[in-house]
C-alpha cells in the first residue's frame, strides 16, 4: 500500500476513534472491515467496491460520526455522484484491512 494511503488512512482512523464515543467507532470499523474484506473477497465483482451513498448502514453506522467521511476516504473511497467507490487494487486492500484490524483491536 502506498504510504501516502497508510498516513490518510491512520490519520483519520485515529480521528474517528478520538472524536467519537468508543461503541459507536467500533460499529463504524466494523462496516469498514466488512466493507473491505467484501472486495478481496469478490475481485471480480465490482458491486462489491461501491456502496450508495444513501445506504441507510452507512449513514447511520459511519458518515453521521465525526470523521466518519474522512475514514472512508481514508481507507481508499472516492466520493461518485451516487457512490462511494474504490479502486484499490487486492494487494493493497489486504494492506488496508490489516490497518483497519489493527485499529478494531484497540477496543
Amino acid at each position: 500500500m502506498l504510504e501516502r494511503q497508510a498516513d490518510l488512512a491512520r490519520n483519520a482512523l485515529d480521528k474517528l476513534i478520538e472524536s467519537n464515543d468508543a461503541e459507536k467507532a467500533n460499529v463504524a470499523l466494523e462496516l469498514m472491515v466488512k466493507l473491505v474484506d467484501s472486495m478481496i473477497q469478490n475481485p471480480e465483482k465490482s458491486k462489491y467496491r461501491k456502496v450508495k451513498k444513501g445506504s441507510k448502514a452507512l449513514q447511520r453506522k459511519v458518515l453521521c460520526l465525526d470523521g466518519g467521511l474522512q475514514a472512508l476516504v481514508g481507507i481508499g473511497f472516492r466520493e461518485d455522484v451516487d457512490f462511494f467507490v474504490h479502486e484499490m487494487p487486492t494487494q493493497e486492500l489486504m494492506d488496508m484491512l490489516t490497518v483497519l484490524y489493527v485499529f478494531s483491536m484497540m477496543f
